[in-house]
Parts: C-alpha cells; structure tokens; sequence
C-alpha cells in the first residue's frame, strides 16, 4: 500500500449480476482515501428523494477489463446527485483483489496470509549481501541478486511462520548515468494450524504487524497484503488486500536509522521471542493497546501521550510483576525502575522526585485538572519525562520477550529520542 492507485470496473450486489452492472472507479489513496464512485446507484433509485444514506452492504463485486475481480468487503453506500439524476458513492473497510477470477465470500475461510512492511528492508539490513557485483567494465557494471532461503521463525504443529524475499532489477548499471535499479520485498507468511476467519484474520495481521513496531522509533505501515481463501477442490484463492491504514507513514520509506534491532541480532532467537509474544497475546490485544497508539499515530498532545505512557505502565506491571495485586503508581513506577537499574543508571535520573513527579500529574489530570496552576509537569518538561517513561515501558516489556541487556542497550542507544536524554543531560527534578 505505498502507492496511490485507481481502478475502473464494472460493479454490482452479489447474485444480481445480469440485473445491474453499474460503471465505476475505485479510488485508494495512501492518506487514507478508500472510495469507489459510481455513475449510478446499485439500487436502480433515480429520484434523490428517494435516495437513501450510510447503506450497510455486506459484499459488491466488481470487474475490470483486464480480469482483475475486485471484492468490495464491509461496505457503507451513499446515493447521491440531485432531482432526475443518483449516483453512489461506495466506502468499503476492506478490499480483495485476485487475477485469477476469484471474488470473496462473506463466510471465508483464510488458509494463510503474508505481509511486507516498510520496516522489513531495514530489519534486514545486516542480513547477507543479497547483491553483489560481477565483470566490472570501465562503464558497467553486471549484478547478480543472491536470493536467500526463506528464514524459518516458527515451525510446528501451532505454527508456521517464515520470511521470503521477492525481487525486481535491471542485470545492468550504467555507471555514467546510474540506470540501474533494483526493488525488493520481504515478506512474513502466517499458516495458522486450521481455517479462520476474516474477523480472526484482521486480529492476527495487526498482532503480528504490532511485533515489529516494537522495535522500531518511526511508525510502520504495511506495503503489501495477500491473503490465501480456501477454493473449491482443495485449492487456494489469492488476494491483495486493502484497507485504510489509522497512520499518515503510510506510504513512506522509513529512514535507514530507524530500526532499533536488526534480524541478526535475534536471528538465533527470534523464534523463542516470537513464542513468548505468542504466549502473552491476550496482554498484547488488550493491555498493550494504550502503548501501541502511539506505535500507530503522531500524538497531537504531549499530556495524552503522558496519560498513555502512565496507564500501560500500570497495566503491564499489574499484569506480568505484581501478580494483580493493588499498589499506587509510585511503587509500580519505582518497581520497574530497580528491574531496569543498569540502563537507566546512565541516564542519571533522580528517581524519587520523578516518581514523584509522575504520580502526582497522574492524579492531577485524572482527577482534577481545571486549574493548570496545579499541574506538576511543565511542557517542557512533557519532553523529557515521556521518552523516559516509553524507555522503562520498552525495556520492561522486552526484557519479558527475552531480549538480553546488551542488546537492550544497543537499542537505547539508537533511539534518537532516548539520546536526548543521555548521560550528562539527565532530568533534574
């Protein structure tokens, strides 16, 4: 999904194909723009009073002439125009795109399905040298790609869970005018035990997708999509599947520097790392949600991304370190703070009064905060105490996934919001 696309075809309500076929343009944009217009209403209204708004439909089909079938998924339709003349404006959550004259159904059974996110190169980065140059001239230069072998994460009766490399090149660089051009994806595959849902689908796309964005300081997007159907005779159906994705990175080819881990790096534990993720999905689905907010968007607000920090700090520590026992935030906060002792210690931060500090503006805003005379955290000081807080958050979490305190610095020290805080700058309270 990192191009702007449109797609003509020719639409229609499932079982009312010889009734009416209605001419019209799909439109997705990588702000967020998902809408098909059409020339008329596939309801066949042509009076505007009589048309009608926010029309729940299931599932519209479409056809292009170059056979490509489209899936309209979950649907919102409005009937639109003035007196004599209707058209439709169609807004689907989900679209399915096969060639190879396949449509979805509304009861689909998801066999597998595979995802490339802008992240992935850099993830790789340090991951063999997939390129290399051959017959070198004064003037060209021959390349030959290396595909490597699938990258097994998991393999077992649970699960199957693997990386593959797809790409695209011209075998020639002319050195003169650098003509030479080369494009690859790399792709996660999901094969789940069994059949599931479409609703199952979507939970476990996002859960996957939210694993990666954990070790990244730039908001990911997916770039590609596909899902497998389950088809008559045993076969398998594929889709590209699109939807609207809650960030404005969509689209957008994260900066080299971004990742904070790279495949190397865990490469010898990325399955076990994986499984522990696995194993706290009902923390991850639920509790971890007010932290991958701010995975998903730009906080517009630095107190609401306090708020965030604060309340999955709480919720994670009364998950995984205090057995659900009640206790204030201060010792929750000073709790975690002796787990992460080591790193932390660099930052030179003066733990009773942040403690303090945080404990404090929590109440504040959740309890009482008409009067800003009485709030404890300065806006400039917002700047200082959210990195800090995400720091304990990401180390704490990470270190519950089995990530050793090595790479766990490495990872702090890449993060060019935690190095704002670095020895020598701390947080004086």
């Amino acid at each position: 999904m990192r191009e702007n696309f449109t797609i003509k075809a020719r639409w229609w309500l499932p079982g009312k194909r010889e009734e009416k076929t209605v001419f019209g343009t799909l439109l997705f944009e990588t702000t967020g723009k998902l809408i098909v217009t059409m020339d008329e209403s596939l309801f066949g209204t042509t009076n505007i009073h009589e048309s009608n708004h926010n029309i729940p439909i299931p599932l519209v089909y479409g056809l292009t002439d170059e056979n490509k079938c489209i899936t309209l998924y979950e649907v919102k339709g409005w009937e639109v125009g003035r007196t004599g003349w209707v058209s439709m404006e169609l807004y689907p959550d989900y679209v399915f795109i096969s060639e190879d004259r396949h449509w979805a159904v509304e009861d689909m059974e998801i066999t597998n399905f595979n995802f490339c996110m802008n992240g992935f190169g850099n993830f790789f980065r340090t991951y063999s040298n997939r390129l290399i140059s051959d017959h070198p001239t004064d003037t060209e230069v021959q390349f030959t790609y290396q595909q490597p072998d699938p990258v097994e994460i998991i393999n077992n009766e649970i699960l199957n869970l693997y990386f593959y490399f797809q790409y695209q090149y011209s075998g020639m660089n002319d050195i003169a005018n650098g003509a030479f051009t080369f494009k690859e994806r790399i792709y996660l595959n999901i094969s789940p035990p069994g059949m599931i849902s479409f609703k199952e689908f979507t939970k476990q796309l996002k859960f996957y997708g939210d694993f990666f964005r954990l070790f990244s300081q730039e908001i990911l997007s997916f770039d590609r999509i596909y899902v497998f159907l389950k088809a008559p005779e045993d076969n398998k159906a594929k889709f590209r599947f699109i939807y609207r994705q809650p960030t404005d990175q969509v689209g957008r080819t994260p900066s080299v520097f971004h990742p904070l881990v790279a495949f190397d790096e865990i490469k010898n534990d990325i399955g076990q790392i994986m499984i522990k993720w696995i194993n706290m999905r009902e923390y991850a689905t639920g509790g971890l949600s007010l932290f991958m907010q701010t995975k998903y968007v730009s906080f517009p607000s630095q107190t609401q991304l306090f708020l965030n920090f604060v309340f999955a700090l709480e919720t994670l520590h009364k998950t995984f370190f205090a057995n659900q026992r009640s206790m204030h935030l201060s010792k929750r906060l000073e709790e975690l703070i002796v787990q992460n002792k080591d790193i932390l210690s660099e930052y030179q931060i003066d733990e009773p009064g942040f403690v303090d500090k945080v404990f404090r503006q929590r109440n504040y805003l959740a309890h009482d905060h008409s009067n800003e005379d009485h709030s404890h955290i300065s806006a400039d000081e917002y700047k200082r105490i959210n990195p800090l807080l995400q720091m304990i958050f990401e180390l704490s979490l990470l270190r519950l996934l089995g990530i050793e305190e090595p790479l766990l610095k490495k990872m702090c020290n890449r993060n060019d919001n935690f190095e704002q805080l670095a020895k020598g700058r701390g947080l004086p309270f």
